[in-house]
């Protein structure tokens, strides 16, 4: 980037990687996981892998093996290559480039050993649905199906209120709304004690 390069900065777009819900997340039970990035997508792995232990994160210290397969136009195009050695030290990973196809970076990873039903594997395209089936068909003649991509993101967060009992100490308790069938008038709401008129 130039001086007079500008960059513009707006709001996150989407929920995220549903990383919570994940089987990813029981590493003693996936203890390999695979990372397949291309294209924008390698910032979601960068924050993925250098996240820390106060987020939903990787451990990748409790991980056997952990590979990243990393697919660019060209050599030119990868980014973030000063990072590499910084990622290989926050645990057992090792990060792959290739310029060609996913399934020619796993097939020349002669490091990996690996049993499918503890293997995860991490999907992220930045919402290329090509690179994102062909890392699919990688996974499918792997055998792995504990699989997590970033086109399905988490569903919203929903927070509970800052005082769950409000309208029980108030004594104004929500009524349920009333339920009715087809052709069955549903009976008329009654007053609250509060809007009652009051003979004076």
């Amino acid at each position: 980037m130039g001086n007079d390069d500008v960059v513009e900065v707006g709001p996150f777009v989407g929920t995220g990687l549903d990383l919570r819900s994940s089987p990813l997340m029981a590493m003693y039970s996936c203890p390999t996981v695979v990372i397949f990035v291309s294209g924008r997508a390698i910032a979601t792995c960068m924050s993925l892998l250098e996240s820390t232990s106060d987020v939903p994160n990787l451990s990748l210290e409790f991980r056997r093996d952990v590979r990243v397969y990393y697919k660019a136009p060209n050599a030119a195009s990868i980014t973030f290559k000063d990072r590499f050695e910084e990622w290989e030290k926050l645990g057992p990973l090792k990060v792959f480039t290739t310029t060609s196809s996913f399934q020619d970076a796993f097939d020349d990873d002669d490091s990996l050993t690996y049993d499918p039903a503890t293997t995860g594997a991490v999907i992220l395209t930045g919402g290329d649905a090509e690179a994102e089936k062909e890392a699919l068909e990688v996974c499918r003649d792997a055998e792995i199906t504990k699989i997590l991509t970033d086109s399905v993101e988490q569903a919203p967060l929903v927070f509970l209120s800052s005082n769950p009992f409000k309208e029980w100490m108030t004594g104004k308790v929500a009524r349920p709304p009333t339920r009715s069938s087809r052709g069955t008038p549903s009976a008329e709401p009654q007053p609250d004690s509060d809007s009652m008129p009051v003979a004076v």
